[in-house]
């Protein structure tokens, strides 16, 4: 069976984001991560991850079909995307 390869977004790369998109990446899967703490956005590049400095740059990254992971907490400030 042929695998599968995406190009992921993901927003939000806490412990739970950034464990799981190093995971997809690791498995061969094109993410790119956004998150609006530049520490975490910092920590992702030196895993070879692609990150953004915004939302809408995440978005025009991805192709016409998006595929995007959200992980933020409960009282994370309100969030609104369009494609």
């Amino acid at each position: 069976m042929k695998e599968i390869k995406m190009k992921v977004g993901f927003i939000g790369l806490g412990k739970m984001g950034f464990n799981i998109a190093l995971s997809m990446m690791n498995k061969g899967h094109d993410v790119i991560g956004y998150d609006n703490n530049h520490q975490l956005t910092r920590k992702l590049k030196k895993t070879g991850i692609k990150s953004t400095s915004s939302l809408t740059e995440l978005v025009k990254l991805l192709p016409h079909q998006k595929i995007i992971q959200l992980h933020l907490l409960w009282h994370t400030q309100k969030l609104v995307l369009y494609f």
